[in-house]
């Protein structure tokens, strides 16, 4: 028997489905918009604006399901997490230093500039 916890996720997860089955045919319509406004009438770009109309709804939808990128950074367990990854990062890379240093480019000199007269000049 499913728990909460199992029909939440598969909602969540039909919410995604749908939301990427409505993105590429939003995709695929503007292509077929814009090609038939390139060979109707290519002085005016008319599909713009319901390409606008239904992108503003496309947005409304994904900011929905997935919330605003760097909104997870405002939370208060977003210090512990990074503490955490910062932590696995530093003990699994023990010897970040002398990988860092082996990376490091020689100074090159600069070629030196071309003297020209300001005759030459086309």
């Amino acid at each position: 028997m499913p728990t909460d916890m199992h029909r939440e996720a598969r909602k969540r997860v039909e919410e995604k489905r749908k939301f990427y089955r409505q993105l590429s045919v939003y995709l695929t319509t503007s292509v077929f918009l814009f090609l038939l406004n390139a060979f109707t009438s290519p002085s005016h770009w008319w599909f713009i604006y319901p390409m606008l109309g239904w992108g503003v709804a496309i947005a409304a939808q994904y900011f929905q399901l997935f919330g605003f990128p760097g909104a997870r950074m405002a939370g208060d367990d977003w210090e512990a997490r990074e503490m955490e990854q910062e932590m696995r990062r530093l003990e699994a890379g023990s010897g970040d230093e002398q990988d860092e240093d082996a990376l490091r480019l020689p100074n090159m000199e600069k070629p030196a500039r071309k003297n020209w007269d300001e005759d030459e000049l086309v």
